[in-house]
């Protein structure tokens, strides 16, 4: 799984270029050292899924219409008539007028078990919700070199460090409807075991109880309505080479590196939509530049309010092991009991009936695929952001940011680890690799105080407008940077 998350991740490295270490650096001019404390809020309520449209975030993961049968092999092999008590050949898919006897045993027919009619039940996440509060504090040192190829020119070699301190919540709703579990069901006899509800609240409370331990939990996973994760995110160490005043057209001009470490944690796969602080476990390069222009050539208002730039990022990433949610490939060549059939997940007291053969994944829906061992390489990131900078807007000492970005993420790589040559071939990794491939869209302001001491205020925001299997994050940030 994809956590999605993993279906939910912030690119660190757009951050870095759009958020103020660069500003950061560029802000230290003699000084020496800078140190800028942001403090970050974000929150997505809905997504953009593969096609573009808006939806849940979870429901840009896993689909907006889904049914027990997408989400269950065996409910989808009740359904299909493949399932019953009896060594014998599909009899008609519904019983009718027949009654219960050594030809017609319950359990028999394919709406004598509850799986059946429990297949056709929808399921709808009306209500997913991830709202993350970070402070992310960083330590630049920054060194100037006047008069590089001539006097009016300078260069400037700058490092430091990105610690980020997290607090994420998910909240999780769902909601089933359809279905016909409780329509009037065959009791032809005398006896109550001959019932379809007596079948089920045997073992399940309700049908949300059948989907909690039936569905998900059959299969490793987890349902909270609530999640809550704190800790160190993802530490990134970087080092830039800026050159200032180069060129009549060029204010600045600025390359550099970061270097992302996964302190932030792996995911384990238990719970659905799980939480997570960084991207999962990989190392990352990130590789970006920087180009402002200048307009003081013009006339004097044209320098104050246009003053555009140019940001260009590309990030790799390393090869992790991970737990990763995958649907396998089942398959069965002649009729066989439930219990022997290696791959097929089962509901209680059905271990003895029989099905016929089959070749079928364990899910369609990739988010409750098999949790398994898995090598994840993250697809290549390119950032492409243009903006413009106004100086003194309102009053002296002011700086107002107006920006529009662009992001493309390529498919990760899977490979199930662990597992025999034949038995990784049945595992589905296209479906999930898909889900993988990400754009966004994304806009923003950032509005600037520098006082005389050094120290500057930065405010702003930034905001998902459109994109494809990417979440419609708000982000909303304080800054605080002192430079000495």
């Amino acid at each position: 799984m994809m956590n999605i998350g993993r279906f939910l991740k912030t690119l660190i490295f757009a951050t870095f270029c759009a958020t103020g270490l660069i500003e950061a650096c560029e802000r230290a001019e003699e000084k020496h050292w800078a140190i800028p404390i942001t403090f970050d809020y974000k929150f997505a309520c809905q997504a953009f899924n593969a096609c573009g449209m808006k939806t849940s975030v979870v429901s840009a993961m896993v689909g907006d219409e889904l049914s027990f049968n997408d989400l269950s092999l065996f409910v989808k092999l009740c359904n299909d008539n493949k399932v019953r008590i009896d060594n014998v050949d599909a009899r008609a898919p519904e019983r009718g007028g027949a009654l219960i006897g050594p030809n017609a045993p319950f359990g028999g027919y394919r709406d004598d078990l509850y799986p059946t009619l429990l297949a056709p039940t929808k399921v709808s996440f009306t209500s997913a919700n991830e709202h993350e509060s970070s402070t992310n504090v960083s330590v630049i040192y920054r060194q100037e070199y006047p008069g590089f190829l001539d006097c009016d020119d300078t260069i400037a070699i700058s490092g430091g460090i990105t610690l980020p301190f997290k607090y994420l919540i998910h909240t999780l709703e769902f909601q089933l409807y359809d279905g016909s579990l409780f329509r009037q069901i065959f009791s032809p006899t005398n006896t109550v075991r001959e019932n379809v509800l007596y079948q089920f609240f045997d073992d399940y409370s309700s049908v949300d109880d059948f989907f909690i331990r039936g569905i998900l939990g059959d299969n490793g996973i987890m349902f909270a309505s609530e999640q809550q994760k704190c800790g160190i995110g993802d530490l990134a160490l970087f080092g830039s080479f800026e050159w200032i005043n180069p060129y009549k057209y060029i204010d600045d001009w600025q390359s550099g590196i970061t270097i992302i470490f996964p302190t932030g944690g792996k995911y384990d796969g238990i719970m659905l939509w799980e939480t997570a602080l960084g991207n999962g476990g990989a190392y990352q390069v990130d590789l970006f530049t920087h180009l402002m222009f200048k307009t003081d050539f013009l006339n004097t208002s044209c320098a104050s309010l246009l003053n555009p730039w140019f940001r260009l990022a590309f990030e790799f990433s390393s090869s992790f092991c991970t737990k990763s949610r995958i649907p396998q490939q089942v398959s069965n060549s002649e009729r066989a009991m439930v219990e022997d059939i290696a791959g097929l997940k089962y509901f209680p007291d059905f271990e003895l009936f029989w099905v016929d053969p089959f070749i079928a994944d364990t899910t369609t829906v990739p988010l409750f695929g098999n949790l398994v061992n898995a090598c994840v390489k993250h697809g290549w990131q390119a950032f492409v952001g243009i903006g413009d900078y106004i100086y003194n807007p309102f009053y002296d000492n002011f700086r107002l940011g107006l920006f529009y970005d662009f992001t493309y993420k390529a498919k990760d790589c899977i490979q199930v680890a662990g597992k025999s040559k034949a038995e990784v071939q049945t595992y589905q990794t296209g479906e999930v690799e898909n889900l993988t491939l990400r754009k966004m869209h994304r806009i923003g302001w950032n509005l600037t105080y520098k006082a005389k001491n050094y120290m500057e205020l930065t405010i702003g925001s930034y905001h998902v407008v459109a994109g494809k299997n990417t979440p419609q994050t708000h982000d909303l940030f304080v800054s605080f940077a002192l430079v000495f």
